[in-house]
């Protein structure tokens, strides 16, 4: 019996990769702008930025998302003199589906945001990053001799699941909703309320008990929904929240490391150090020289 093939449809392809960024920056940013002929990706990881593109300015929160099409000027800066972190990538996609990206600032869920960490964790695998070179020095992408095996598909990839997704969501996004909330939805809202807690309690050691009686719910079942729909446990993710706010003070440069450490509630700046050495690799010093170093040599 003669089988007939079926060549996959593909509804959008990324061909190529021009830059691959993660921007820890200073207070003081600004980006004068640039136009090219390829897409470019902003995310906004952390703090504010203001971006003109399309005939218009635009301020990003935390969490949003934004493309540059082909041959659009652009340009960004800081806002609210806020230290942010932002992901830059451009590439090449001629799909005209992309089109529905135009001119809008989307807020990623946290199925989309679970991708996108994908795509910047095998990049770190793959290429020299911004926290290893300075943009400058590289001329598209610097490959790393010990990259895993099949990394730079996994990209390719997983910004078109990305992609995909995002234009699946906005392509239903005028559906009415149910009158009663769904269980997705209640999720939703508890993963917020979780992590404004945290935030709020920045300062204070993490206290499952205490979250688990300000939400009502019990400790199992709080862990279970925050790991399924963030791919995160509560504690990592509070650490990673703490250091975060560590790395932001020391960017803007208004306090010194004992008053950084008291703010955030370390017993001693000598336990500061070491809990920042512990989760970063490097000390608060390391820290602060190595992203003066980034931004202004």
């Amino acid at each position: 019996m003669a089988y007939q093939k079926s060549p996959l449809q593909e509804a959008l392809i990324i061909s190529n990769l021009y830059t691959f960024y993660y921007h820890e920056l200073s207070k003081t940013f600004s980006f004068p702008g640039e136009s090219h002929n390829f897409w470019e990706m902003l995310y906004v990881d952390m703090g504010r930025v203001e971006v003109f593109a399309y005939d218009t300015y635009f301020t990003m929160n935390q969490g949003e998302f934004l493309l540059f099409k082909p041959d659009m000027f652009h340009t960004s800066r800081t806002a609210d003199q806020m230290a942010p972190n932002m992901i830059n990538i451009s590439f090449e996609c001629l799909s005209e589906a992309m089109n529905v990206f135009e001119n809008r600032v989307i807020s990623l869920n946290d199925q989309e945001r679970n991708i996108l960490t994908e795509v910047m964790k095998e990049g770190f695998s793959a290429f020299q990053t911004h926290t290893e070179t300075r943009p400058e020095s590289l001329n598209g992408v610097l490959r790393k001799a010990d990259a895993p095996f099949g990394a730079e598909q996994m990209i390719k990839i997983s910004l078109e699941k990305l992609f995909i997704q995002l234009i699946r969501r906005l392509a239903v996004a005028q559906t009415p909703k149910l009158s009663f909330p769904s269980r997705e939805h209640k999720e939703d809202e508890l993963i917020v309320q979780i992590k404004t807690f945290m935030k709020e309690h920045i300062n204070l050691p993490f206290s499952l008990e205490s979250l688990c009686s300000h939400v009502n719910l019990g400790k199992s079942q709080i862990k279970d929904i925050f790991l399924r729909r963030t791919g995160t446990g509560l504690q990592q993710h509070y650490l990673q929240l703490k250091v975060d706010a560590v790395k932001s003070l020391i960017r803007e440069e208004k306090l010194n490391f004992s008053e950084i450490a008291e703010k955030l509630g370390y017993s001693s700046v000598h336990y500061f150090s070491r809990r920042f050495k512990l989760e970063t690799g490097m000390t608060p010093s390391e820290y602060a020289k190595s992203v003066k170093a980034r931004i202004y040599e």
